[in-house]
């Protein structure tokens, strides 16, 4: 028997995403249930190649100024939200992480790269005041001026990698 809250949630996905969204939902819910571990999703938060996630698999988790490598463990799907479990590499941890499945997002939110998107050890080299907390004694000790200058250094190293990514789909 199929309980009141799905009939809500499909009413507010066809809402915000129309049928394709749905249909899209079904497909993937089906995979699920026939165990199925790669998946094609059409979310704003997984930023692979062709949009696929395989259970199994390594990737690159950003959220903000971290970068890490992780582990996709399960994926799965519940009333329109992406479930997914991931295993950081490097620290021995594990996180849930889930979104709904639509085109929509915000900078700060997670997503997952393909595991060659971006040089871990270098973007840790130009975030790392950042991760420490030292951007308040950069603004303490600089003029305005120089800490613009000092943000653009650091927004231009993430933004080679982006301009190396885009460079080698085409």
């Amino acid at each position: 028997m199929i309980n009141d809250s799905y009939f809500g949630a499909m009413r507010s996905a066809l809402k915000e995403g129309g049928i394709k969204l749905v249909l899209h939902y079904q497909g993937l819910k089906i995979r699920e249930l026939l165990g199925y571990k790669k998946f094609r999703l059409k979310c704003s938060n997984i930023c692979t190649e062709n949009e696929t996630l395989t259970i199994g698999e390594e990737y690159q988790f950003r959220e903000g100024s971290c970068l890490e490598r992780v582990i996709v463990e399960k994926i799965y799907f519940k009333k329109f939200i992406l479930h997914v479990n991931l295993f950081f590499i490097d620290e021995n941890r594990h996180l849930h992480c889930f979104h709904t499945l639509n085109t929509g997002g915000y900078m700060g939110m997670w997503r997952i790269w393909d595991i060659d998107t971006y040089d871990i050890v270098q973007w840790k080299r130009d975030n790392e005041a950042f991760e420490r907390g030292e951007i308040d004694s950069v603004c303490m000790e600089m003029n305005f001026e120089k800490f613009l200058m000092h943000l653009e250094k650091a927004s231009k190293a993430s933004e080679k990698f982006k301009c190396r990514r885009l460079f080698n789909k085409h």
